[in-house]
């Protein structure tokens, strides 16, 4: 079943209403950030964004007790259908429409039934090429590409300048130079520095500093048949691959 048959339309979201508190929106989860603190008096905070493929809306948890209960089932891609959610008209901005984010928000209250359907798929991977790259010419492509090398820095979660925000970070090398490498949805690994892997992912021409992006470790694969190299011999390669710009006149 094709799961986008269920998602809430963008003509449906525009129709949401403020302080509607029987709200139902069905989408596939699409970003996430660790509970933190806001507001004013400190609460705790879980945030993530559904999308329908088109337009988003932010969906919002305030309650400790709603957040042990549901964070763990909250993950990229997974589809899910909010019931009985508590709908917020928010001020509309430049940045927000850039996002495609409609301006509403979903706070998800006791009462609310929260069910999840299978995964959505974001791309059609069969109608992708995916494009076997080396560390020479890397930087001359975006896309889907496939690349492989030695571990220079093990994956590790990381957060963002604000706190609020999880993701995986590590870096591979060939021995004279790195490539960043993010992942989405970051679990922990036996992986270690200088084992030769093949990383697939995405790599965005708009990137100065070419970083591939993978939706989990599932995109890293171990090669057991090469030699893993010494952290003495991959410390060596850490000059960053450059993407080059061409000048327009």
């Amino acid at each position: 079943m094709d799961l986008r048959s269920l998602f809430t339309t963008d003509e449906e979201l525009a129709d949401l209403e403020d302080r509607d508190a029987t709200t139902n929106i069905v989408g596939f989860i699409d970003t996430i950030t660790a509970p933190h603190e806001s507001g004013q008096n400190n609460d705790i905070l879980f945030k993530f964004t559904v999308s329908n493929n088109n337009k988003r809306i932010e969906v919002l948890m305030w309650d400790t007790i709603l957040i042990d209960k549901y964070q763990k089932d909250i993950l990229s891609n997974r589809v899910i259908n909010i019931n009985g959610a508590y709908c917020r008209a928010t001020t509309k901005s430049k940045v927000k429409e850039e996002k495609n984010m409609v301006p509403f928000e979903i706070i998800i209250k006791e009462n609310t039934v929260i069910s999840f359907q299978g995964y959505h798929t974001l791309k059609n991977t069969s109608n992708i090429k995916l494009q076997k790259v080396t560390f020479d010419n890397i930087h001359a492509v975006e896309g889907l590409i496939e690349i492989s090398g030695f571990i220079r820095t093990p994956f590790s979660l990381i957060h963002n300048r604000s706190g609020n925000m999880t993701y995986g970070l590590g870096a591979i090398t060939d021995k004279a130079r790195k490539i960043t490498v993010q992942i989405k949805q970051f679990t922990a690994s036996d992986l270690e520095i200088g084992d030769f892997v093949t990383v697939s992912g995405i790599v965005k021409d708009q990137d100065s500093l070419v970083t591939i992006y993978c939706d989990s470790m599932n995109n890293i694969k171990l090669d057991p048949d090469v030699e893993s190299l010494t952290p003495e011999i991959v410390q060596r390669g850490g000059r960053p691959v450059k993407r080059i710009r061409t000048v327009q006149k």
